[in-house]
């Protein structure tokens, strides 16, 4: 019984994200909505971050990476940012970039 309320929680979501595009009058899902959806399934995606600019990405990548180091027992305040890579991904829409930035810092104690 408990897959079945899943399975029909799941597709009463699909049906809010499909709904709201259709409403809109669009023929196609937003990535956000498009990630939601997927999720609403089980179907795993990786950690995705919107950005405006490739700048607000490598900000917002920066932040990610040193809130990951902290989890990891990092103390903060000895972060430093080591590596910053931009991927341009030419199969997806407009400047999609793959963004990926690696900090190191003491451990805390």
């Amino acid at each position: 019984m408990g897959a079945d309320l899943h399975v029909g929680l799941a597709r009463a979501r699909a049906r809010r994200i499909l709904s709201k595009a259709r409403r809109e009058g669009r023929d196609a899902l937003r990535d956000r909505e498009a990630m939601d959806l997927l999720a609403a399934y089980g179907i795993p995606m990786p950690r995705t971050l919107f950005a405006a600019s490739p700048d607000e990405a490598i900000a917002r990548a920066r932040r990610a990476a040193e809130d990951k180091a902290v989890a990891a027992g990092a103390d903060r305040a000895t972060i430093n940012v080591v590596e910053v890579e931009d991927l341009p991904l030419a199969y997806l829409p407009g400047n999609s970039l793959r963004t990926r930035v690696r900090v190191v810092g003491d451990i805390a104690g």
